[in-house]
């Protein structure tokens, strides 16, 4: 297109050849697939050999050129119009519209006198051209991932214009065959890169195949020169005009000693069956062809059954979909990993975990096909779990040595106290001396009795199979719970205010399991909550569940430790600083009777203001 207009007019052109110029003029713009426009020097459209798809002449004719051309390509022709202006020769550019299709532009300048006065510019629909070479580049990709993968050796070579034949390139296999980098001989004449092939008629089948095109083939062709010696079967074809690849296979092998290759290709056999990684081949139906020993180990089924089964039937069903997804999108040519990690489903239904890795190929029919490669990552993984299970052993042991020690600590207190109290008690006279310290024994019983109810009602929560579900009435527990605080409360000069929904319907639940996991969330806020301050006890049906709210105006809980309460044997540094008794289960148990009731635990803490623990759990008819 770019040869198609370029006209300098010169004034002394004779009348008669400026008519027969106007007449070739009107006879090729007449027959001219392309459309033809001339505009004056500020990019209005004078002429046009016909409408643009989609305007009328009124539309073109008279109006800007900018008008015809999409936004986003309006620099592209502004640069073209300045480059025919000031070389006073043809620039070229390209533009599409909103329909998707593509239209290359020639614009010309029309001079005179060396000056330009006005401009030709050519549009054709180049789309069909687009696609096609879109095709091809998509064809040539297919092509090289097929190179690239096929274990057959390939040489690539180009036709230069003065007919000699330039080494072009080599796929991977062609490096492992030959034991060599083909790299090095890029850009070299067939005859620099492989002296050997001199003497030969090689060179001058290739020059004719790459020239015009066929196939040539050869069963035995022998190689000796520097490192590279033995027999070899070649296959050679045009792949494009002007280019020819070749194919080899080393059958050195094969043609000295058939019984040699055989005894080989069943040292390879035994090597792949008994191979310690799984080796396997699928069809493009997903049907398994092949399988060796440690596929059948893995899956734990005979070859026999295996072969023609539906490989994706071994995979856990969350994967089926995605692995076939993936294998397709590697047939289509699109870039995907090629190692994956899997769990295959043996025949005893035990999950194993694999890493896979597969290759897309081409059989010698042109079918697709898969070679996957299977490494049985079960040790691996069950090393790995077992590292997990010693280190949450000992982290278990540590809380476990921490909650030993913390319990003996608070175990050990109320028990000096006690014992203390009973040494005065006996030496005491006064009654009302007496009296206090019986007080005091009273409370340390109290404390010793409830950490022991944490104790068992932690261990009977972890190791009971099912609750004992009974109907309870929450505000009728509530009460309970509350009276076992009277004393501390009053002693604490706080206002415990309870606030219990009249309606509120039963539940079905653990009474004791629910009343301990109450009892926690209200001796928490009765002990955390400083003197005069107020605590106040909600219950509330919404919809579904019922939801029982306790809300202190105590020291709150630092943000880094909202995290851990529910926590076994956590216990803040600031809690122990308060309360330096404590077995660090209370909220532990909390977390569990709410969780085994179906339930859930919402927490909002404010440092300095106070804490809101809210109980959600389901109606018996939810």
């Amino acid at each position: 297109m770019k040869r198609l207009l370029h006209w300098r007019i010169s004034p002394l052109t004779p009348r008669r050849g400026a008519r027969r110029a106007e007449a070739h003029w009107r006879s090729f713009i007449q027959n001219t697939p392309d459309l033809i426009l001339e505009l004056d020097t500020t990019c209005i459209v004078r002429r046009a050999n016909r409408p643009p798809p989609g305007y009328t002449l009124e539309q073109i004719v008279a109006h800007p050129i900018t008008n015809l051309i999409p936004q986003p390509y309006q620099e592209a022709k502004h640069r073209a119009f300045q480059q025919a202006r000031d070389s006073q020769t043809a620039a070229h550019f390209e533009y599409g519209d909103e329909a998707g299709r593509w239209y290359a532009a020639l614009v010309s300048p029309i001079v005179d006198h060396d000056v330009v006065t006005a401009y030709i510019m050519s549009i054709r629909d180049v789309t069909e051209a687009r696609k096609a070479h879109e095709a091809q580049r998509e064809s040539e990709a297919r092509f090289r991932n097929i190179v690239e993968r096929v274990p057959v050796g390939m040489h690539m070579y180009e036709l230069s214009p003065d007919g000699r034949l330039l080494f072009a390139g080599a796929n991977p296999a062609a490096d492992t065959i030959l034991n060599m980098d083909h790299r090095q001989f890029i850009g070299k004449t067939i005859e620099e890169a492989f002296p050997g092939l001199v003497e030969t008629e090689i060179p001058a089948v290739y020059r004719r195949l790459a020239a015009a095109g066929g196939v040539w083939k050869t069963e035995q062709f022998v190689y000796e020169h520097g490192s590279i010696r033995g027999i070899y079967e070649i296959n050679a074809f045009q792949t494009a005009p002007g280019r020819v690849a070749t194919t080899f296979m080393d059958i050195t092998e094969r043609r000295l000693a058939l019984a040699a290759l055989e005894r080989s290709e069943e040292r390879f056999r035994l090597l792949v069956d008994h191979s310690p990684a799984g080796v396997f081949l699928v069809d493009d139906a997903f049907r398994l062809v092949y399988v060796n020993d440690e596929i059948c180990r893995i899956t734990e089924y005979a070859p026999e059954e295996l072969i023609g089964m539906d490989f994706r039937n071994l995979l856990a069903d969350h994967q089926r979909d995605f692995i076939a997804e993936r294998y397709l999108s590697r047939q289509r040519g699109e870039p995907q990993p090629w190692r994956y990690e899997l769990q295959v489903i043996s025949r005893s239904g035990l999950i194993k975990q694999i890493e896979m890795a597969i290759a897309v190929v081409r059989d010698s029919a042109g079918n697709l096909c898969s070679m996957g490669q299977v490494m049985d990552l079960s040790d691996r993984f069950r090393a790995e779990q077992h590292r997990v299970e010693l280190a949450v052993e000992k982290e278990r042991l540590d809380r476990m040595r921490t909650f030993i020690s913390n319990v003996s600590h608070d175990l050990k207190t109320p028990v000096t106290v006690i014992q203390t109290s009973l040494f005065l008690i006996e030496r005491y006279t006064d009654p009302q001396r007496r009296l206090e310290k019986i007080q005091l024994i009273r409370e340390q019983i109290n404390l010793l009795s409830r950490m022991i109810q944490d104790l068992l009602m932690i261990s009977r929560l972890d190791y009971l199979p099912e609750l004992n579900r009974d109907t309870v009435d929450v505000n009728d527990l509530i009460h309970q719970v509350e009276e076992q605080f009277h004393a501390l409360v009053e002693k604490k000069h706080l206002h415990l205010s309870l606030h219990l929904d009249p309606d509120l319907p039963p539940l079905s639940a653990d009474r004791e399991a629910l009343g301990r996991a109450l009892t926690n969330l209200i001796e928490n806020a009765v002990n955390y909550t400083p003197e005069g301050r107020s605590i106040h006890v909600h219950t509330q049906r919404q919809d579904t569940v019922v939801a029982m709210t306790i809300a202190d105006e105590g020291m709150g809980i630092q943000p880094d430790d909202l995290p851990h309460i529910f926590n076994r044997y956590f216990r803040s540094q600031q809690a122990r600083e308060i309360v330096n008794t404590g077995s660090g289960l209370g909220l532990t148990i909390v977390h569990r009777v709410v969780e085994m009731h179906g339930g859930r635990v919402e927490v909002d803490s404010t440092p300095g203001v106070g804490s809101t623990f809210r109980l959600v759990l389901p109606l018996a008819s939810a």
